[in-house]
């Protein structure tokens, strides 16, 4: 399952700023109970579909949730894997 890194710091703000629990923000987005609290937290982030939610949910485009380092870092260990085993890969 892939999974996009975003701002922890970003979503737990954009929450408090509209001062509801984690748990109205899973249930409006579709997200599974308790998941919310690994994405501000930064030890996991959303699927393509949640992001989307998430995007979604907050009225902001979902590039302004991602943390862009963390992306080009996984930018790149996707692109040494690719290496490896002889695949190519386009960003």
């Amino acid at each position: 399952m892939i999974t996009i890194p975003v701002d922890a710091d970003k979503l737990k703000e954009l929450r408090r700023e509209k001062k509801v629990l984690q748990m109205d923000v899973e249930k409006a987005c579709g997200i599974p109970f308790g998941r919310l609290s690994q994405y501000e937290t930064g030890r996991s982030g959303p699927t393509p579909m949640y992001l989307e939610s998430l995007s979604s949910y907050f009225k902001i485009p979902a590039k302004d949730i991602i943390d862009k380092q963390k992306l080009n870092e996984l930018k790149e260990d996707i692109t040494r894997l690719a290496t490896f085993v002889g695949a190519k890969v386009k960003f």
